[in-house]
């Protein structure tokens, strides 16, 4: 790598090489770009006088076999959109002067760092997360065409840092109810249709909102542990053990609770803030039939061990707001031609 740009105020250090950008002008030419962000400060030395160096790394993978390539990196002690934004457009125009053509882009997968995501979508989308959300929950409702579709490179944050974070998120509940919640998270994670969230999600409702262990429950329950490949009753996950999510924050320079820095926004003006919301909403009203009820009306019921209405409204309004940007939804925008649609057809498919 060759240094390319040096300030010293705010403090930023940009490398990359004309040999790197020239092996990525040619993988473009026959394949479409997966980018990675990755930000670090565990292998950086404190610079004296200085905020928390870290260092921002930008790979680049195509599809299929071919190996992943370290494109630049960044060493930085300021943080900030503007900062990261003039970092990749930097390495975008060094680019474009090389092969002047942008990149065939696919997805753009970050740490979960609410600083490289809001850069991300200015970079690559030229939008801002509330006008992304809209989007995507437009093109999950099928309204947009080819064209348009063809212009939007998809943000997603790492499976493995959102599963962290929530696991961090779930401290608090007990053991088995926490690998549960793990597990209904991780299968709305792999999700890659909005209606399989929302079936999943409805049943978690149902488990997480109602106190009593009614008929409507234990159905939930057992369409959840259906989706796990457990038997019904089994409620611990040996594939998800607590001790891979006990990490330290302070390595990677990342914040829980920064995703969400703009929550009133995002969460207000979020279209699947109201989407699960309103699933949730449902689902804790369900009616029984009448046969149902006077049957549960004529035994005293036990306690839900899994009823937890505040877990239950963390999900609602921190995660589902963002829905897309952590999920696959929007990473099974798969068609003929690898870009979400057909162009003879001028649709596409989710």
């Amino acid at each position: 790598m060759v240094i390319q740009h040096v300030s010293t105020s705010p403090f930023f250090v940009h490398c990359y090489s004309r040999a790197q950008l020239t092996i990525m002008s040619k993988l473009s030419k026959y394949n479409e770009l997966n980018i990675y962000l990755d930000v670090t400060g565990s292998i950086i030395f404190k610079i004296p006088d200085e905020k928390r160096p870290l260092l921002y790394s930008v790979v680049v993978k195509p599809k299929g076999d071919i190996p992943g390539l370290s494109l630049a990196d960044m060493l930085s002690t300021d943080h900030t959109i503007p900062t990261i934004v003039h970092f990749l457009l930097s390495v975008k125009r060094a680019c474009h002067q090389i092969s002047f053509q942008q990149p065939k882009l696919s997805k753009v997968e970050t740490d979960w760092s609410w600083t490289l995501i809001q850069a991300s979508l200015i970079v690559f989308n030229q939008m801002n997360v509330k006008k992304y959300l809209s989007v995507t929950w437009k093109v999950l409702q099928k309204r947009y065409n080819a064209v348009t579709l063809s212009l939007i490179t998809v943000v997603h944050i790492c499976a493995a840092h959102m599963i962290k974070g929530f696991s961090k998120t779930m401290q608090g509940v007990v053991k088995k109810n926490r690998k549960f919640l793990m597990q209904v998270f991780a299968e709305l994670q792999n999700t890659t249709s909005l209606e399989e969230a929302s079936k999943i999600f409805r049943d978690a409702s149902i488990v997480l909102g109602m106190k009593e262990n009614t008929e409507d429950v234990k159905g939930a329950l057992q369409r959840l542990h259906e989706r796990f490949q457990l038997p019904y009753g089994q409620s611990t996950l040996p594939l998800i053990e607590d001790a891979s999510f006990e990490t330290n924050n302070e390595d990677d320079g990342e914040s829980d609770d920064e995703i969400m820095e703009d929550n009133e926004t995002i969460k207000t003006l979020s279209p699947f803030t109201k989407h699960f919301l309103q699933i949730a909403e449902n689902a804790m009203s369900s009616k029984l039939s009448d046969d149902d009820r006077d049957d549960e009306c004529d035994r005293q019921l036990e306690t839900n061990p899994f009823y937890n209405k505040k877990v239950l409204t963390t999900i609602c309004f921190k995660y589902m707001p963002i829905f897309p940007l952590w999920s696959g939804v929007m990473l099974n925008l798969s068609t003929t031609n690898g870009t979400g649609f057909d162009k003879k057809e001028k649709t596409y498919t989710i």
